[in-house]
């Protein structure tokens, strides 16, 4: 046997609904009167913000910009720089070897000029000692003949 199903009773609306769906209205109302205008205006206020956000992001892309040639004219100009300090030392090293190269030939001169003031002095020191050798002699010569002069004298003087 099976038991009778109880039979469905049909939905009545009733005044406890019928009070809710009332204040559901009220407060669809103060949302759309309150909270509604609000809302747009924050929208407007969002919208607003992100057209700032944009030109903020667009003059960081322009800093940006102005740093890499920034980069680029420090880049140039240290590389100027270098250019530079390689002609300065091409420079540099040219004047030491032609300052190397006057004083080697100076040296060169002083030395040969030296050389030939030392031949000098010996020769003139040979001249003088050759002349000293020759007076020498001619004293000798002379006490010699101032001897024998005596001698003669002496002898003289005798008879």
């Amino acid at each position: 046997m099976t038991s009778p199903q109880p039979r469905e009773r049909p939905p009545k609306i009733g005044v406890t609904f019928l009070a809710w769906l009332n204040i559901y209205q009220t407060v669809k109302q103060v949302v759309q009167d309150a909270v509604a205008p609000e809302i747009q205006a924050l929208k407007g206020e969002i919208v607003g913000l992100r057209g700032e956000i944009n030109g903020v992001k667009g003059e960081i892309v322009g800093v940006r910009g102005e740093i890499q040639g920034l980069k680029g004219e420090i880049n140039g100009l240290s590389n100027r720089m270098d250019s530079l300090e390689k002609r300065l030392d091409n420079r540099i090293d040219s004047l030491e070897k032609g300052f190397d190269g006057r004083v080697d030939s100076l040296e060169k001169h002083m030395e040969d000029k030296f050389s030939a003031l030392e031949k000098h002095m010996e020769d003139k020191f040979s001249a003088l000692e050759k002349r000293i050798g020759g007076l020498e002699r001619q004293l000798d010569i002379a006490f010699d003949v101032r001897e024998r002069l005596a001698a003669v004298e002496a002898q003289l003087k005798h008879r």
